[in-house]
């Protein structure tokens, strides 16, 4: 069966659901055959992701000296430990007004090196700590076998099978080091901050 989707009816992840099911009943009954229209003989669910999760981030520009940020930092991320809750409405990065360079980068989109160089690094941090936060939840996470689409849960499920670490969080003190590079080895395997040319 072929299909053609509307681009501009469809975003994030994409379900389809194949199922092979009994519509009429057969003719004659057998031992161990389903015969009851709407059994489900077979079902297949494949999702496909359509945006990536940087590119729907949501971005507020806020003044840190008028909250409990620290005035000096030049972003922050919200976040949830809710797997259920939707990633898009409880995870978002809050850049610091005061930092001018980098509201500035973030406003254009990058148009010159150094504007790339900000945002590569804002990637980085942004992806690093959602790896850390992976880890530190690697266990609630396992108890599903898949969580609903766009669900804190899912985006963290998905960022850790495509950075498997053979580490665990949170590290030692001896440990903390190699965490760090760990995790920024991970940051670069998933294809966010600079990349090595």
């Amino acid at each position: 069966m072929d299909t053609i989707l509307v681009g501009e009816r469809v975003s994030g992840v994409l379900t389809l659901r194949t199922t092979v099911s009994v519509v009429h009943p057969p003719a004659g009954r057998a031992v161990g055959v389903a015969v009851v229209p709407g059994s489900v003989l077979a079902e297949q669910v494949q999702r496909v992701v359509l945006e990536n999760v940087s590119s729907m981030f949501p971005v507020s520009e806020i003044d840190f000296s008028q909250t409990r940020l620290s005035p000096t930092a030049s972003w922050h991320l919200e976040t949830s430990t809710d797997l259920t809750a939707s990633f898009y409405g409880t995870f978002r990065v809050l850049i610091n007004r005061r930092d001018g360079e980098l509201s500035s980068a973030v406003a254009r989109g990058a148009r010159d090196k150094r504007q790339q160089a900000l945002l590569d690094e804002l990637q980085a941090g942004v992806a690093g700590l959602l790896v850390e936060l992976a880890l530190h939840l690697r266990d609630d996470l396992a108890d599903r076998d898949e969580w609903p689409p766009d669900s804190v849960g899912d985006v963290l499920s998905r960022i850790l099978a495509d950075a498997p670490l053979s580490i665990t969080a949170p590290p030692s003190p001896v440990d903390l080091a190699e965490f760090r590079t760990q995790i920024s080895g991970a940051v670069r395997r998933i294809g966010k901050g600079r990349v090595f040319r």
